[in-house]
């Protein structure tokens, strides 16, 4: 009898043992599947926002080379018009002053080579065609050419100084200054030209009192 009950619970035993174990593996397997679904789904969601990005981007590119292609249509643009404009500049536009270009150099030696290749009366005509400034800084760096290179010194000197116009109100404020440096300038200079220059000065020192 008791035999019998031993191997009754036995068998009991092994039955929920059986019964547990494979509970056990059909939970493992569930969560497994479960596990796997979760994983799934998380790939999925991963790939599809690696695939929103990478859309993302490739439209940003393709927009910014857009943008390129028009900067670049514009500037060739730019560029076409600027060649235009070169083209009509020397139609359309006066040639600069070369007494101009050649007092803003700042150097007697250019300025020396100019009055000797130039003829006064074309930049010095009846007709003041010069601006007041033009003429102070011609008269006052010319003044110091005129013991190396009297006689093209005081040719121009002449021409410039029966130029002046002495109502002109920067001429008043500095023609005096500038006159007393040529003047100084001609101590000792027996030219005939050279009295006729003092004799200009005086008579538009008259007209521009200090």
């Amino acid at each position: 009898m008791q035999q019998n009950i031993k191997i009754n619970v036995n068998n009991i035993v092994k039955q929920n043992q059986t019964a547990s174990a494979i509970a056990i593996k059909q939970l493992r397997a569930e969560s497994e599947k479960q596990l796997q679904s979760e994983q799934q789904f998380l790939d999925n969601s991963i790939e599809d926002s690696i695939r929103k990005i990478d859309e993302a981007i490739k439209e940003q590119l393709k927009l910014h080379e857009q943008k390129e292609k028009e900067i670049t249509n514009a500037l060739q643009q730019i560029k076409s018009n600027q060649t235009e404009c070169e083209k009509l500049l020397p139609k359309t536009t006066k040639p600069e002053n070369p007494l101009v270009e050649v007092l803003e150099m700042r150097s007697l030696e250019k300025l020396n080579e100019f009055i000797n290749q130039n003829d006064p009366n074309d930049f010095f005509p009846p007709v003041p065609t010069q601006r007041a400034a033009t003429f102070l800084s011609f008269l006052q760096q010319t003044t110091y050419l005129i013991p190396t290179n009297t006689k093209m010194a005081l040719d121009w000197i002449s021409s410039c100084l029966l130029d002046l116009d002495t109502n002109d109100a920067m001429i008043k404020r500095f023609s005096q200054v500038i006159f007393k440096g040529i003047l100084d300038g001609l101590n000792g200079i027996t030219d005939p030209q050279a009295r006729a220059i003092k004799h200009i000065i005086r008579s538009l020192s008259l007209d521009t009192p200090q």
